[in-house]
């Protein structure tokens, strides 16, 4: 388990990072599937077989909460972000930020940098989002957005 300041409502909190595995689909469920609007939501039993399946699944939690998780897969020198959920109380406070950047240390340490992830042109929230942090479109499949990043020296 690691620990990251997160800003949080204004101050920073220290929050862990902590590998997710099935056994906690009800805590993930519960408190961060409903981010996602209803056609985007897994139920239990996806969201299980997707955690499951996912090389890298990694959640924050404060005390036995988990507020946001990340899951994705990686092989070579490439890394596709397949899933990314923040509790509905801890959006926009940096927290899908800092599973951004955790990742990309994570990977970096494995040789990879090359960053994917496909998200709805509609979907403005997430298209900002990964603008912010740094994704560029490379091409699209309607309606869908391929984002490529490659590790900038500011992650390092």
């Amino acid at each position: 388990m690691e620990t990251a300041d997160i800003h949080s409502n204004n101050f920073y909190t220290k929050f862990s990072f902590e590998v997710l595995t099935g056994n906690e689909i009800d805590n993930v469920y519960n408190h961060c599937e409903s981010s996602f609007p209803s056609l985007w939501q897994l139920g239990k039993n996806e969201l299980s077989i997707a955690i499951n399946g996912a090389n890298y699944a990694r959640m924050i939690v404060n005390g036995n909460k988990a507020i946001a998780y990340l899951l994705a897969d990686y092989e070579s020198d490439n890394c596709h972000i397949e899933r990314i959920a923040v509790s509905q109380d801890y959006q926009n406070q940096g927290v899908a930020s800092s599973l951004i950047h955790q990742l990309i240390i994570d990977m970096e340490a494995k040789g990879i940098s090359k960053f994917s992830v496909n998200t709805n042109k509609n979907n403005s929230a997430a298209v900002s989002f990964y603008k912010k942090m740094n994704f560029s479109i490379y091409g699209q499949i309607y309606p869908v957005y391929h984002r490529f990043l490659h590790i900038h020296e500011k992650f390092k």
